[in-house]
């Protein structure tokens, strides 16, 4: 929704991310195969260590990404015979994760603590990635430039 506003409306995405109010837009979902399920580990664990702080989450999960969450990681399960990684970091980097499987659609956006600097991010990535293959209308090639096409 950001990015079109931008686009088609040319409002700045960090207004229309930091004015939304519809906290299922924020969310993202996500699905494992049967080899993997989710966890969420304190954000002191620097290894992803068990330090008590975990929680195990099936398949299939909700979340959005928030300012007190915790890491959240896609876990191979320990009778799998898949090739793939123990262990994968869902939003990598510093971004911590809310699970919101059930959602109290009458609690104020503000009581959720979602990271906007996270989504305002994605979207100017998006928006630079759009505008970088785009041509300025009437602008010429520059005669300097080696083009393999």
């Amino acid at each position: 929704m950001a990015i079109e506003k931008y686009f088609v409306e040319g409002i700045d995405v960090k207004e229309t991310i930091r004015n939304h109010t519809n906290i299922f837009d924020l969310c993202i979902g996500a699905k494992a195969s049967k080899d993997y399920h989710y966890e969420t580990v304190s954000t002191n664990s620097r290894n992803f260590s068990r330090d008590g702080l975990e929680q195990t989450y099936d398949r299939m999960i909700r979340y959005y990404v928030s300012t007190d969450g915790r890491k959240l990681l896609k876990v191979k399960n320990p009778d799998s015979e898949a090739d793939g990684n123990a262990i994968t970091q869902c939003e990598a980097g510093s971004w911590k994760c809310t699970i919101a499987n059930f959602v109290d659609k009458n609690r104020p956006i503000e009581e959720y603590n979602i990271d906007y600097s996270y989504y305002t991010s994605k979207a100017e990535e998006r928006i630079y990635a759009i505008e970088k293959g785009k041509k300025r209308k009437g602008e010429k090639p520059n005669p300097n430039q080696i083009s393999l096409f």
